[in-house]
């Protein structure tokens, strides 16, 4: 079965109490939420920029489940990248910007909704 690596970023600000605590003490199990399949997860670490902090990861997942995944990006607040070995990240999420006056929590959950 061929696999392809995604990397997850998971941002505090976007998640609840409650899933930021679950998220650090069972990140795999996080992940899970999001795959329907078998996945091989790895390498999870908890960052700190000067916006906020994040949860980063990487997991291996059928090919056939990529298009399934990605289309899942921000939902959950949780956003997905496929990754290709030896080239840059493929763009597959659509970033947008943050509406002026717009809160964490409104933004998470406009992009929760793919607006």
């Amino acid at each position: 079965m061929e696999q392809t690596t995604i990397r997850v970023v998971l941002p505090e600000q976007f998640q609840t109490e409650e899933k930021w605590k679950e998220a650090r003490k069972r990140p795999a199990e996080r992940m899970a939420e999001w795959t329907t399949g078998q996945m091989h997860t790895e390498g999870w670490q908890f960052r700190e920029d000067e916006r906020t902090k994040y949860m980063i990861g990487y997991a291996k997942i059928p090919q056939e489940e990529i298009t399934t995944m990605i289309a899942k990006s921000g939902q959950k607040n949780a956003y997905l990248q496929r990754l290709a070995r030896g080239n840059p990240p493929v763009q597959d999420t659509a970033w947008m910007r943050r509406e002026k006056d717009e809160t964490d929590s409104d933004c998470g959950k406009s992009e929760a909704k793919g607006q």
